[in-house]
């Protein structure tokens, strides 16, 4: 009980981590690809999460017309 309890606060402990760079980063595209795809990998047991993550970096690649790098994380879902 001990090391899931540990394993979840430091999995919420990373995801405030991420909320405050995404923030910060808002204005840097790169950036925040990287942190989508960063926060999606940290999901690989929770396959709902990660397919949520990545259909976010799928439109926010949308969005910045690069269409090639949307497809390929239609690709990994």
């Amino acid at each position: 009980f001990y090391a899931e309890l540990h394993e979840l606060t430091d999995r919420l402990f990373r995801l405030l981590e991420y909320s405050v760079q995404l923030m910060r980063e808002r204005s840097d595209p790169e950036m925040l690809a990287d942190l989508y795809h960063s926060i999606a990998q940290d999901y690989k047991n929770a396959p709902e999460l990660r397919v949520a993550w990545l259909e976010s970096l799928s439109h926010r690649h949308a969005e910045n017309e690069c269409f090639a790098e949307a497809a390929q994380c239609w690709v990994h879902i």
